[in-house]
């Protein structure tokens, strides 16, 4: 039965491209991560220079996903988004967001 949630979930991130924030909330870290897995699976579909980019990063200093979920959780933690009365928030921007400061502080150029 758990494989069989897991595939759900697995399907369906990609899917997914904006938190809802009551979703979010409520979600587990393992759920969090395999929603954050869809969204960076989605940003790889059809990558910009710059997100090809922050693959190249994320590939080169072997982020791990737990490590890629506390990125982004800090980033919405501190972010417009959580404190808005916007109900959804793009996912792809927090990831993105979030990769791209811990990128650049890797030394990772993105002019």
């Amino acid at each position: 039965m758990r494989a069989i949630l897991l595939l759900f979930f697995i399907t369906l991130a990609p899917q997914a491209d904006a938190f809802n924030k009551k979703v979010w909330t409520r979600y587990n870290e393992t759920e969090q991560m395999i929603h954050l897995l869809g969204a960076f699976e989605g940003l790889m579909m059809n990558p910009s220079p710059s997100e090809q980019v922050l693959y190249e990063c994320f590939k080169k200093t072997k982020t791990s996903l737990v490590e890629l979920h506390v990125l982004v959780v800090e980033e919405y933690n501190s972010s417009f988004w959580k404190h808005s009365n916007q109900e959804n928030m793009p996912a792809a921007i927090m990831l993105i967001s979030a990769l791209k400061k811990y990128c650049i502080a890797k030394g990772y150029n993105f002019d």
